[in-house]
């Protein structure tokens, strides 16, 4: 049996159990298991046990989080309308855990503390600090690899939509929320960073077969 062809198996049998099978370049195989109770809620966001948050000092990336099977993704909401916030948390209960954050520093924080969200629905229009200049913030932290983040707005000009995305969203949703339409394109999302996840593992373990 090939590298190529172990490699896969053992994903195949123990990706079940929440382990992840990584290759590492000249170092051969790593096998990375977490156990989580699923029942445990996060801490709220506003609790104070948490570090001060610094980028001052360049930081080695954290791995980027894997689902176990059946776990709930988790959807960061950042957003200071009470209504809002009520409304996408009772969109998404029954398939998604959610941290709440009603300012650029909770956000922070929630997007730092583990677990951290697998994707970000932010209100472009927020005091203190607008949507976009917290997703900057976001994109410059080496602490939240990858995280996508949807902006949730009104009515929106052209070229604001383009400097959105520009600067590292990856979609709109648009005021009135549409249920269905923030479920889909958040599963949507979810699944192109899935895939962007396998195609580089592959590519990693073609490299390392070279």
């Amino acid at each position: 049996m090939c590298s190529s062809d172990l490699i896969g198996r053992l994903r195949e049998l123990l990706g079940p159990f929440g382990a992840r099978v990584v290759t590492v370049r000249g170092r051969g195989v790593r096998l990375d298991a977490t156990v989580r109770r699923l029942d445990t809620p996060p801490a709220p966001d506003g609790s104070s046990d948490l570090p001060p948050v610094s980028t001052s000092r360049p930081r080695t990336p954290e791995p980027q989080r894997v689902l176990a099977p059946h776990e709930r993704p988790i959807v960061l909401i950042v957003d200071d309308s009470p209504d809002s916030v009520l409304l996408l948390t009772e969109t998404l209960k029954d398939k998604y855990r959610t941290k709440i954050a009603t300012s650029a520093a909770l956000a922070m924080k929630s997007a730092l503390r583990h677990p951290q969200p697998d994707i970000i629905l932010m209100d472009v229009v927020m005091p203190e600090m607008d949507g976009f200049e917290l997703c900057k913030s976001f994109k410059s932290l080496a602490d939240a690899p990858d995280i996508p983040i949807i902006f949730i707005t009104g009515k929106i000009q052209p070229e604001e939509e383009a400097h959105g995305l520009a600067i590292g969203a990856v979609d709109y949703i648009t005021k009135p929320i549409s249920a269905p339409v923030v479920l889909a394109r958040i599963e949507t999302h979810l699944k192109l960073v899935e895939a962007q996840r396998a195609l580089k593992a592959h590519n990693d373990t073609l490299e390392d077969l070279v």
